[in-house]
Order: structure tokens, then sequence, then C-alpha cells
């Protein structure tokens, strides 16, 4: 920083030097809203899986329900790049070696999009979902490229099922879970169990096996379990 005094025909200029240091020594931290349209009351639903980040693309992909669409935003320019029509269109999750993405919606029905087209591939009609249909809001990819799908919420009965999309067989792997008010719903970071949150209990269910393990009151007596992350490394 330079300082320069004058007085008449006098001048005389200083230097000084300045060092800034940070409060901290992570990463900037900042908050943008980013407009989008969306009619969506967020808040009145229970799903963590509004959005999902394709890391190929660095895009995110994020539901609209109550306007039929996917919103694409680019992660780079922090933009919307488009929108994909899916009616209905609720809990999102991706295959694992990230070319597809699946859809669940509230009429039930499940979608596959390109995530690099941004354009949907192929529509599953609820009533032809296994044998006798199964409504999908949720459709989760397991490791071995069968479907967690989670039925309708709010329905006092919350059924979950193990689909398989490429010969339609499915398997109901839970019919009594009281969900009233909705249910937390997530997979492990493998994709082999199924976690789920319901009222004051914390589920797994193994999905290739169909059994589960639940904690029954303590040490989560006083507690609604909406919304379920896993650690990376799957510990925790």
């Amino acid at each position: 920083v330079t300082f320069t005094g004058t007085a008449g025909s006098l001048t005389h200029t200083r230097g000084l030097s300045l060092a800034v240091s940070a409060l901290s020594n992570g990463l900037p931290v900042r908050t943008r809203y980013l407009r989008t349209d969306a009619t969506t009351e967020y808040f009145l639903w229970l799903n963590q899986h509004w959005i999902i980040y394709h890391a190929s693309t660095g895009r995110y992909f994020v539901t609209d329900p109550s306007s039929n669409q996917i919103i694409v935003i680019d992660a780079a320019s922090q933009t919307e790049i488009g929108t994909i029509g899916v009616p209905g269109a609720f809990g999102i999750d991706e295959t694992p070696d990230g070319t597809t993405l699946y859809v669940g919606t509230l009429i039930g029905d499940v979608y596959t999009v390109d995530p690099v087209g941004m354009a949907v591939t192929k529509r599953y009609i609820a009533s032809e979902i296994g044998p006798s249909g199964f409504p999908a809001e949720i459709a989760l990819v397991l490791s071995d490229g069968r479907l967690a799908l989670l039925g309708p919420q709010n329905s006092g009965v919350t059924p979950i099922a193990i689909w398989n999309p490429t010969d339609n067989s499915i398997t109901i792997v839970a019919t009594a879970f009281e969900a009233d008010g909705g249910l937390g719903y997530t997979l492990s970071v493998d994709r082999t169990q199924i976690i789920l949150g319901i009222a004051n209990n914390l589920c797994e269910i193994d999905a290739s096996t169909g059994t589960s393990i639940c904690t029954v009151g303590t040490p989560l007596e006083a507690v609604s379990l909406y919304h379920i992350v896993t650690t990376p490394d799957g510990k925790y």
C-alpha cells in the first residue's frame, strides 16, 4: 500500500506492507439463490431425493412434481440449462455407472432419463410394474441393477418392493411399516441395504434376502427419522 502526502510544493511517498489472513482454512462459503420457477411447495413433502448431482456432466437434476418436470442446473455456470418433462416427477436416483437416471413419480410411473441428452428414454407404467402393478414414488438403484421401490406415502402402510426392470419380476419386502406423515428412505453406500426411518425406529433391509433389523424405542425414542445420510466410507 502506498501513501502520498502533499504540503505546498513538498510531496513525500511511503510504502507499507499489508498481509490479510483468512479466518478459516476452509473453502469460502456463500449462499446464492437461483430462480427456477419451480411450483412445488417442497416443505410440505418428506422426500430426501428431490435432487441429484451427476458427476460426469457436472449437472444437478431437481424434480418438480407440481409442474411435471425435472429442472437441470449446470454446476459450473450455476445456471438453469433445461427442463425434462416427467409427470409428477418425485424421487430421483442414478445407476452406479451414471449412464441412466431413474425417476419415481406421484402417479406411480417410473421413468428413465438420459443425463447427457437430458431426455426421457423409457416409461414404466405403474399398473405394469410386476405382475400386479406397483406405484412407485421413489426408485433407488441397487448394486445389482434392480430397483428398491417405495410405494405411496401418507397412506397408513407404505409398501416397499424390489423390482427387476429387465424381467419385470418383483418382490414385496415390507408391507407393515406404519408411515404416518412419511418416512426416511435411502440406501447404504454399497447399494445393497435399504435404510428406513420409521417414526422413531431406524431399520435396515438386506435387498438380497429381504430380512430386516430395526431399533426399538430408545435411544431414538423422541425423534422422527425423516432424513438419513450415510458417510462416504459407509461406516456411519
